[in-house]
């Protein structure tokens, strides 16, 4: 009995069989998917009077229905809706194969947080849970656990949660499920953003005659970030091809940007003396190599990861004993300040700093305007 009932805990269904009772009757179980539970189904085997045909049209019968059985079919669930009885687990690998031509880091980080849904699954529920039973008290449930257990911020936790409800929110499009068990969970409050966006002069010269004397490759990274407004990836991919040193500008791929554009930014005078001394390193000229390589961010065959860049930087500012607001991403937002003050447009910026909207540039349009009131205290004419 106990094994019987162990049996019935780990399987699917119980294989078809006859049962040669006063009515007989083919008998195989299959597992509900609302119940979670084993369900008998019983199928009468009448109108044949021999019983030999009768035997004959019954294992015919068996045959049939095992073979559906393994194939996957339930008798309990309805055709319209049986892709809400796909396993969770391959509904979610079907989700990574559909968003395969994603970023890489942005599948970096979806397959982070699947791997932390799907063990949170298998350890409080079980791993062949069906899609339609991830419910909202389970999404709550996810999100305390992710709260509570792995220690993350209000940040964090919000992008945990948007994560979710796009992956949940591919389910709907495919039709999984008709409703996003994570779209009743609120976000949690944030502070304010902390990153210095505009660093102050005083800081910049210490960066400055630092990096200038002791690392001039990452001297190189850091005014590709502030003059010519690029991202940490978008540095890590620039090779030696990609720069025309007459034309002065650098060419970003859009398979490389975070908006998917195709550009070419600017290399000012400023900087353009320090790029020719990175390139000149390399004896005979070769183009496919990248400008900051893997062989102390000086030019080479292999890429330097991006978050290489940001690793520095942090040990960078404990040397210099820099405030931890001041980001590598403070250079990019100081350099888009900058501009505006020297007199860009804001649609201008917004192309050089391949913003989406100029909604985002306005943001800092307010940062770089900030004096502009003591111009109207000092300045203004009498009545």
């Amino acid at each position: 009995m106990k094994k019987a009932y162990l049996l019935r805990e780990v399987v699917d269904f119980i294989p078809a069989s006859l049962h040669e009772t006063k009515n007989w009757e083919i008998i195989f179980y299959a597992r509900d998917p609302q119940s979670g539970d084993l369900r008998r189904k019983r199928i009468r085997v009448g109108g044949i009077k021999n019983k030999g045909e009768r035997r004959i049209w019954a294992k015919q019968m068996i045959f049939s229905i095992n073979k559906k059985l393994n194939d996957g079919w339930n008798p309990f669930i309805e055709a319209e809706s049986s892709r809400q009885y796909y396993k969770i687990e391959d509904v979610i690998t079907a989700f990574l194969r559909d968003k395969r031509g994603l970023r890489k880091d942005t599948l970096r980080t979806y397959q982070s947080e699947i791997d932390f849904l799907m063990k949170f699954i298998r350890e409080k529920y079980q791993p062949d849970m069906y899609v339609v039973s991830f419910d909202k008290s389970k999404a709550i449930q996810y999100m305390e656990c992710c709260w509570d257990s792995r220690k993350i911020g209000a940040v964090r936790y919000n992008n945990i949660l948007a994560v979710c409800r796009v992956i949940f929110n591919w389910m709907i499009e495919k039709q999984y499920i008709k409703d996003n068990p994570f779209a009743i969970l609120k976000k949690k409050k944030t502070g304010s953003k902390t990153r210095v966006m505009d660093i102050d002069p005083a800081d910049r010269k210490k960066i400055r005659e630092y990096l200038s004397r002791k690392n001039r490759p990452y001297y190189g990274i850091m005014m590709f970030a502030f003059h010519s407004l690029l991202r940490p990836k978008e540095i890590s991919y620039i090779k030696i091809g990609d720069i025309d040193l007459k034309k002065q500008v650098v060419i970003v791929r859009g398979s490389v940007a975070k908006n998917h554009n195709t550009r070419y930014a600017p290399i000012p005078d400023v900087m353009i003396d320090l790029i020719k001394e990175l390139i000149k390193e390399v004896y005979v000229p070769r183009k496919n190599w990248y400008l900051f390589s893997d062989s102390g961010f000086r030019p080479g065959p292999k890429r330097r990861d991006s978050r290489e860049i940001a690793r520095y930087w942090s040990d960078l500012r404990k040397t210099l004993r820099l405030k931890k607001e001041i980001q590598f991403y403070s250079l990019r937002d100081s350099g888009i300040i900058q501009m505006i003050r020297d007199g860009r447009s804001p649609k201008q910026v917004m192309e050089a700093a391949d913003h989406s909207s100029i909604e985002i540039t306005n943001k800092y349009v307010k940062v770089a305007r900030k004096e502009s009131d003591r111009d109207i205290i000092n300045k203004s004419s009498a009545f």
